[in-house]
């Protein structure tokens, strides 16, 4: 025969000042018909100063261990901030111990109003999943009737577990789409017991949202599109509605994932990254209200780049594989030549393994001004009009060559930077990346903060 597992919960229970005149019906009896109902591997009584006597003689006629958490001074037991701190460090000090949410329970039926009310406070800020109180039949003085007490358990799951749902709503309006992840408890296996049934339809919709609006955060365009699948609006709680996606917000992302691929045709290649540079500055802005520096440098100096790339996609070349015989290709090479940029054995180019040439931003810039492209003299210029974004700046960021964090104490010049940017887009894309920006910046609205949503 093995032994009975031992008791694996705490009772904490408020203890008042009972009926002087019949302290036993009034006080004691009460306090032990809760610590009987229930199996407890420890009780600790929570007295005032004036009732700490009464806690220490229930304490002697009890058999099992006992710790008896005094309120500081005289006088709390009628201030609920004080009485709030004092059980909240008592709650603190069981978890810290190992104990949970779910091993703890609070008695606040004796005591002063200030002291119930506290620790219900307490309970539901340390995840307490049940709440007990006596009731019975009242007589005269309102007191219970000795002989009629009974044990009501309530459980505060539903408060909480709304708090919590408002918690992951702001999180989720913030951007902070894995945070709301490890908020909300995956329904399946179904959430634990902090969490009523009654929400697992408002989870399962939640977190397939955030999934997919993370994927796309980190640029994941084909994880957000096959997130989209697993997308149900039926369950989301109404103060979610706005938040969810629009059919454009989807069919975006479905775009995106429709890479053409390096060796695609080079307009549907242009068609696509003209996209993908408008999700890129959504992203920097965003990387920029959350004072992300380093990642919207990076974001901005990319989209600066792919500007230049989608223009010669335009004429049929692709920045990373020009044809060393391209006339085009050429006539550059000879004009750098002829003006002495190069010498005569240089090329204007990066040489790659199969033949082909490679070119860096500003020389695509370049090749594209010595075409005659409308946009190359922009894009020439955008440096030193966006110190932000210099090569130099970019190059010496943390997260490419640099040793030091991008230090911005005002990030104005950044989004005036995008904004900039923006309008380079605007010049290139005309009408269609008017479209494109206002879909990219469907996560940038969430929260309101983005000046350009």
């Amino acid at each position: 025969m093995t032994n009975a597992a031992p008791p694996s919960r705490i009772l904490l229970l408020t203890v008042g000042t009972g009926n002087p005149k019949d302290l036993e019906g009034s006080l004691y009896t009460p306090l032990r018909k809760s610590i009987a109902t229930g199996d407890w591997a420890r009780v600790v009584l929570l007295p005032s100063q004036e009732t700490r006597i009464h806690a220490e003689s229930l304490a002697t006629k009890l058999t099992i261990p006992v710790t008896i958490e005094t309120l500081p001074e005289p006088n709390d037991e009628n201030d609920v901030d004080r009485c709030f701190a004092h059980f909240d460090r008592t709650l603190a000090a069981l978890k810290a111990d190992g104990w949970t949410g779910a091993n703890l329970v609070a008695d606040f039926t004796r005591g002063t109003k200030a002291m119930s009310a506290a620790l219900v406070l307490a309970g539901v800020r340390h995840d307490l999943t049940v709440l007990r109180y006596i009731e019975g039949e009242r007589e005269g003085a309102g007191t219970i009737k000795a002989g009629t007490e009974h044990v009501r358990q309530i459980h505060p799951t539903m408060a909480t577990a709304r708090r919590r749902f408002d918690t992951a709503r702001d999180l989720f309006r913030q951007g902070n789409f894995a945070a709301v992840l490890n908020l909300l408890p995956a329904p399946d296996p179904p959430p634990a017991a902090a969490w009523p049934q009654e929400f697992s339809p408002a989870i399962a919709a939640i977190r397939p949202l955030a999934a997919f609006c993370a994927a796309w955060d980190r640029l994941n365009y084909k994880a957000a599109a096959q997130q989209i699948e697993t997308l149900d609006v039926s369950g989301l709680p109404t103060d979610w509605t706005g938040l969810w996606p629009s059919d454009a917000a989807f069919a975006w992302i479905k775009a995106l994932a429709n890479d053409p691929g390096r060796d695609g045709d080079l307009a549907q290649r242009a068609a696509w990254t003209r996209r993908l540079v408008c999700d890129l500055v959504a992203n920097g802005e965003r990387c920029t209200d959350q004072a992300r520096y380093e990642d919207a440098v990076i974001r901005a100096y990319r989209a600066l780049e792919l500007l230049g790339q989608i223009r010669l996609f335009d004429r049929c070349l692709d920045s990373a594989r020009l044809p060393a015989d391209h006339s085009d290709v050429s006539d550059f090479t000879n004009y750098l030549r002829n003006h002495k940029k190069i010498g005569q054995d240089e090329l204007a180019f990066t040489r790659n393994p199969d033949g082909t040439l490679s070119a860096a931003r500003e020389r695509a810039a370049r090749l594209l001004k010595r075409m005659g492209d409308s946009l190359a003299v922009d894009l020439l210029k955008f440096d030193q009009d966006n110190p932000q974004l210099t090569t130099g700046a970019r190059n010496h960021s943390i997260l490419v060559h640099g040793f030091t964090a991008v230090d911005l104490p005002d990030p104005e010049p950044l989004r005036h930077a995008f904004q900039n940017l923006e309008k380079l887009i605007l010049c290139d894309g005309g009408a269609d990346a008017t479209a494109h920006l206002c879909h990219a910046r469907w996560l940038n609205g969430l929260g309101g903060s983005s000046e350009n949503s």
